[in-house]
C-alpha cells in the first residue's frame, strides 16, 4: 500500500478530572475499547496495549486502586467531565473545549499520520482522495484534518477504530486516515 506522511500533532497520555481525589477511593480510569497496539485485546482475551500499560503503572505508583473502565474513545472526555471517570490514559489533542473539564500530562510520544489504501489504487498524490471514500475514527484530530483538508475530494466517514479498518478490509471505503502506529500495527496483522 502507499502512504502518505503527514505530521500529527503531539499525542498526550493523561488527562486527569478537575476535581481533586480522595485517598481511599478506587480510581476510575477511562481506556479506548480498541486501538491497537495502545488498546486492545491479547491473545487470552484480556485488555492490553501500551495506555493500558501506562495505566497500570500509573495506578501502581499511586499505590492505588484503579478499575479500568474500557469505552470508545470519542466517549472519554464526557465521561471524565460528568465526573464518571477519575483520570484517562488516551492519545488525545489538546482541544480548547477540552480544556476547561480535564489537565493534560506533557507529550509522552509523537507520531505520524498516515492514509492507507488498496496496493496500486493509491492514495498518492496531489488529488489522491478525489471520488473516495476515507474513513477517520470519530472525534480525533484525524477527522478534524480529514474534513479540512480533504472536504471537496474525498466522502469522509467516520467511527470508531474497529468499524472504519473493518470497512477498508471489507472493501466498504477506499482508505483510512490513521495514528502511525495504529497503521503500522494494522498492516502487520494478517488480515492487513
Amino acid at each position: 500500500s502507499r502512504i502518505l506522511r503527514l505530521l500529527a500533532p503531539c499525542a498526550l497520555a493523561l488527562f486527569c478530572a478537575a476535581a481533586p481525589l480522595r485517598a481511599q477511593d478506587v480510581l476510575r480510569v477511562g481506556l479506548e475499547d480498541d486501538y491497537p497496539p495502545f488498546a486492545m485485546l491479547d491473545e487470552k482475551g484480556n485488555r492490553s496495549g501500551f495506555d493500558h500499560d501506562i495505566a497500570a503503572a500509573l495506578c501502581r505508583d499511586m499505590n492505588r486502586d484503579c478499575l479500568f473502565e474500557i469505552m470508545p474513545l470519542h466517549e472519554l472526555p464526557q465521561a471524565l467531565a460528568q465526573g464518571k471517570l477519575d483520570f484517562v490514559v488516551a492519545g488525545m489533542r489538546m482541544r480548547p473545549e477540552l480544556a476547561g473539564s480535564m489537565n493534560f500530562s506533557d507529550c509522552y510520544f509523537r507520531s505520524r499520520s498516515i492514509c492507507i489504501g488498496y496496493p496500486g489504487e493509491g492514495p498518492s498524490g496531489a488529488g489522491c482522495l478525489k471520488g473516495r471514500t476515507l474513513g477517520v475514527q470519530k472525534d480525533t484530530v484525524h477527522e478534524e484534518y480529514a474534513r479540512e483538508t480533504w472536504k471537496d475530494d474525498a466522502d469522509i466517514v467516520s467511527g470508531s477504530f474497529r468499524d472504519i479498518t473493518e470497512a477498508l478490509l471489507t472493501g466498504s471505503i477506499d482508505a483510512v486516515f490513521l495514528d502511525g502506529f495504529a497503521a503500522y500495527e494494522l498492516l502487520k496483522s494478517e488480515r492487513g
